[in-house]
């Protein structure tokens, strides 16, 4: 039996799934993200970050909030819960 960090070598994904998993993990936790912070924390150049938040918008209880420009990336429980049908 292979470690679960084996790495299946059909997929080439340059770590993208890895550091969408870890972007929303941190979103769990209760971090709050915008583009340069996912740049900066998750070391991609700031396009990059923009192509996470967009994949991560369909994920339940992602909230995107606007100040101005900035784009602000959370995750609530409560809405999570609410997406899930959950009462």
């Amino acid at each position: 039996m292979g470690s679960s960090s084996t790495v299946n070598p059909t997929v080439r994904d340059g770590g993208t799934i890895d550091r969408t998993c870890a972007i929303l993990a941190s979103l769990i936790r209760g971090a709050t993200h915008d583009r340069h912070s996912i740049a900066k924390t998750f070391e991609c150049n700031v396009a990059a970050a923009d192509r996470y938040i967009r994949a991560l918008e369909s994920v339940p209880g992602i909230e995107i909030k606007k100040l101005g420009r900035l784009r602000i990336v959370q995750w609530y429980f409560t809405a999570a819960m609410k997406a899930a049908g959950v009462r």
